[in-house]
């Protein structure tokens, strides 16, 4: 209803944070630091949102670099098992 209402912004970034949505929760802070830069409790919940997202991609991109790892080495056995079988 009020769209400059900080404090529907901080429990909807807070809620949005617990759901592990951290685009939409840093959305509703910068949302209310637009028009209440002074707003510490908003602060703190953007600093927390900017944290965890750094840690859930940080996480993503080791995943996806064991991956292309895995990836990589199931190749190369592959191709050394296609020259194992040529040279016989």
């Amino acid at each position: 209803m009020n769209t400059k209402s900080s404090k529907a912004y901080f429990r909807s970034g807070q809620a949005l944070v617990h759901l592990g949505k951290l685009e939409e929760a840093l959305d509703c802070c910068q949302r209310c630091l637009s028009y209440d830069s002074t707003n510490a409790g908003i602060k703190v919940l953007q600093d927390r949102a900017i944290k965890l997202k750094e840690e859930r991609d940080r996480k993503e991109q080791e995943k996806m670099e064991q991956k292309r790892k895995e990836e990589y080495s199931k190749m190369v056995m592959k191709a050394a098992l296609r020259v194992s079988v040529v040279s016989m």
